[in-house]
């Protein structure tokens, strides 16, 4: 198992590190500052320009789901209002009312009684403008007006939906701006604050690496240990025969837990078609080959992990009796 430093893969590490680097600057004497002359300078006009940035990005997130509430709502009253719409279409055409030659004067087929689909911002601002000129050409054509539902209904709502559209438009290109004002940052600030660490690392070199560690991360420095994988190469065969033990699983783990329960954990496999698993883990330490065939005595076969070093390990299965 090796320590090493955590990869910056995110604003937030970044900001946390040059934060970090600069509070612990502000409370220690230079000679006990890690950083040179130049970082110690740059490193708090470097966390304000980043940090600055990210709060645009965060208000920019706030107005935009703001926006788009409002414009969710927009769009849900003025879908309903058309579909109830076109509802009483249909209901005035089955009592004759209206002849379903109407139904054209909304961009509908004469013989369908499906409303058109109203899933995309589109379907909806299509419907409603076929509804408001659908309607003139209606009263043109002799037929009673809608009273319940109107086109002066579906034009009141289009007025709110335009605006709310409009306002969610221009708060997402806000937001791609602030987005792309704070991207531009992360390549200096991640490059400065990799040299803030080596600067770090180096200060301390002269301790022992669990010391240089434990120092580092005072001024930011994260670490995390790689855990190495060990490879159990598996062949399972019938006792006598000699036959692959086709069907056959295997599982690397704990026999009982601390309750005294079967445990499940470790990682599991099944044999391929000669009878063969390969079983990849990073658990470590004394644990249990667990072998399972249907028919046949399960084998609970000791073993020893050392992290990578890997083993080959034949299992024989005998018949349950």
């Amino acid at each position: 198992m090796s320590i090493n430093r955590v990869e910056i893969d995110s604003i937030d590490k970044i900001i946390n590190g040059l934060f970090k680097g600069n509070y612990r600057m502000g409370i220690v004497t230079a000679g006990n500052c890690p950083y040179n002359s130049a970082t110690r300078s740059a490193l708090p006009g470097m966390l304000s320009a980043i940090n600055g940035k990210y709060n645009l990005r965060q208000i920019a997130i706030g107005n935009l789901n703001n926006a788009v509430t409002t414009f969710d709502a927009a769009e849900k009253n003025l879908k309903n209002y058309c579909s109830h719409y076109f509802q009483i279409v249909n209901f005035k055409i089955m009592d004759a009312i209206y002849t379903k030659d109407v139904r054209p004067y909304y961009d509908v087929a004469i013989d369908s009684t499906e409303l058109p689909p109203l899933t995309t911002e589109i379907d909806i601002e299509n419907f409603a403008n076929a509804i408001v000129a659908g309607e003139v050409t209606l009263l043109a054509a002799g037929f009673p007006a809608m009273l319940d539902y109107t086109a002066a209904g579906v034009t009141a709502l289009l007025g709110p939906y335009a605006t709310a559209k409009s306002a969610k438009n221009l708060k997402t290109g806000l937001l791609i701006t602030a987005e792309s004002n704070l991207n531009a940052l992360v390549g200096p600030t991640t490059t400065f604050l990799v040299d803030m660490q080596d600067q770090t690392e180096f200060f301390f070199r002269n301790n022992i690496p669990a010391t240089m560690r434990s120092n580092s991360i005072l001024w930011g420095n994260e670490y995390e240990a790689s855990k190495v994988l060990t490879e159990f190469n598996i062949h399972g065969e019938i006792a006598v025969t000699k036959a692959d033990a086709l069907g056959a699983t295997y599982r690397i783990g704990k026999l009982l837990t601390k309750k005294k329960k079967a445990a499940v954990e470790g990682v599991t496999g099944a044999a391929d078609a000669h009878g063969n698993c390969v079983l990849e883990t990073v658990q470590t330490g004394d644990l249990f080959l667990i072998c399972e065939l249907a028919g046949y005595v399960t084998q609970n076969i000791p073993i020893v992990i050392v992290a990578g070093e890997d083993q080959v390990i034949t299992v024989i299965f005998v018949p349950a009796t």
